[in-house]
């Protein structure tokens, strides 16, 4: 297997240690004069391209993680500790995704030099004869003919936390009028969980600053912790309840609100709307807020 993976990703490896994770879809093309010391990491996910040119060098403890698309061109030398991510976790305000991505190509040009412990993240381009210096962290597109350096200064930002939060299980991709609900209540949290991936069509709903989703949750603990700052119950996934999630809600006594095309368990549920004045719902929902709030 480890002559395989080396025979897929043609490298002269210095050293006896390095590690390889090419899976079988992988589309690599490497030219010649490749040089990777120890403890380079090398990971190519299905479908994704890996385009390197020549006499390219990576020193010890570089990695190069690829989902979607990185290039590399020709005569280009990497520090120690260089990493290259075309991927990253999807996030929200409440939560980190442990394997759902978001990805974007990098571009690397020719004769670039990136000093040790640099990362150079999803969607940069970088142009030819590059410079950049020890440590930076490279997130935007960097011209040819530019040396970058860091300066050490840190930038903080806010991560906002929504008072007002709404949840849902799901075994489906079709949550009735989610999207009217989230753009009509854009200050109302939407906490969307399912216990396995999601459709591109669900995925899609990051696009919404006020949507949290949690694809592949199995955790009983961390269900809990989700509801327990759950405010209302939204019953609007189409096919069956998940988790016997209702009867959860009823013990910590989360309101359920539904639409009467989607409701799982109608004797359990507080508010029925009917699903053809979808309005009524989002009204309901301020209304609860109100009272709650005052």
């Amino acid at each position: 297997m480890e002559s395989d993976m080396k025979h897929k990703l043609p490298i002269n490896y210095l050293g006896q240690f390095y590690n390889l994770e090419l899976e079988e879809h992988a589309d690599i093309q490497v030219d010649d004069g490749i040089i990777a010391k120890n403890f380079c990491s090398f990971e190519v996910k299905n479908y994704a391209k890996l385009r390197i040119g020549k006499q390219v060098f990576f020193n010890s403890s570089c990695v190069l993680r690829c989902m979607e698309k990185v290039t590399i061109g020709d005569y280009c030398l990497f520090g120690d500790g260089v990493k290259i991510y075309d991927n990253n976790h999807h996030y929200s305000h409440h939560h980190i995704e442990t394997i759902s991505f978001s990805t974007a190509p990098i571009t690397i040009g020719r004769h670039c030099w990136v000093g040790a412990n640099s990362v150079i993240l999803k969607g940069v381009t970088i142009g030819d004869n590059v410079i950049i210096g020890a440590g930076c962290t490279i997130y935007k597109d960097v011209p040819a003919n530019t040396i970058v350096t860091s300066t050490g200064t840190m930038t903080y930002r806010p991560r906002p936390q929504y008072d007002k939060q709404v949840t849902t299980f799901t075994a489906s991709d079709t949550l009735e009028h989610l999207e009217y609900l989230v753009t009509s209540l854009p200050d109302i949290a939407f906490n969307i969980l399912a216990g396995t991936h999601i459709s591109p069509h669900l995925n899609s709903f990051r696009r919404f600053s006020n949507v949290n989703i949690y694809s592949n949750i199995n955790d009983t603990e961390l269900e809990d912790e989700i509801l327990d700052r759950t405010s209302i119950y939204l019953d609007i996934n189409h096919w069956w309840e998940v988790k016997d999630i209702l009867n959860r809600c009823q013990q910590k006594q989360i309101p359920i609100y539904s639409f009467d095309t989607v409701a799982h368990q109608p004797e359990l549920t507080n508010t029925m709307i009917s699903s053809n004045h979808s309005e009524e719902m989002v009204q309901a929902i301020q209304d609860f807020f109100k009272e709650r709030d005052t």
